[in-house]
């Protein structure tokens, strides 16, 4: 199976948004802190795929693209750290945010949908997250609680991108297939 950096990263994705959405369910594995590092690195593992997919057709795209998987990553690796936790997901959220903008105005409208849908829940949580903070409640919580936006949104591109490389393998052998016309 030849697999390219795009079909990598949904893989990569949708695998992390599954395992958040089952620790999330599973009373017994919610309490781990490991489980939602390890979806956090595979979120952002499949991010930074994406963005390498990027490179070559959008490269200010790909860099907003890794600075989102950088954000992600810190996010699970720095679990637990508050300052460095709130770090990562500001800058995670800016990343997203960013990225919306420069999507919009961006030639390359293929992907255009879901980072502009992803740039809406960044504008949102983050204004859960102030409001939060100001009222005095515990910000790495509301982070956390937060995250499930993100990784729902992780899991749906990251089923749109590996499906939309098996509908373009297939349609590449139904026009092979087809007779030519004269």
């Amino acid at each position: 199976m030849d697999l390219d950096m795009r079909t990598l990263g949904g893989w990569l994705m949708s695998t992390g948004a599954v395992i958040f959405f089952l620790s999330a369910l599973m009373p017994g594995l919610s309490g781990i802190p490991i489980v939602f590092s390890v979806a956090c690195v595979l979120v952002g593992l499949g991010v930074l795929a994406v963005a390498h997919y990027l490179i070559s057709k959008n490269p200010v795209l790909a860099a907003c693209a890794g600075l989102i998987a950088i954000g992600v990553m810190g996010e699970g690796i720095f679990y637990g750290d508050g300052t460095m936790n709130v770090v990562s997901n500001a800058l995670a959220l800016s990343a997203c945010i960013i990225t919306a903008g420069v999507t919009y105005k961006s030639y390359y409208a293929r992907l255009k949908n879901m980072f502009i849908i992803l740039g809406v829940i960044a504008v949102a949580v983050a204004s859960i997250a102030a409001y939060a903070y100001f009222a005095g409640a515990d910000l790495a919580a509301v982070l956390h609680i937060t995250a499930y936006p993100f990784f729902l949104w992780s899991l749906f591109f990251g089923i749109l991108l590996i499906c939309r490389e098996e509908f373009k393998k297939r349609h590449i052998e139904r026009s092979r297939a087809l007779p030519k016309r004269s």
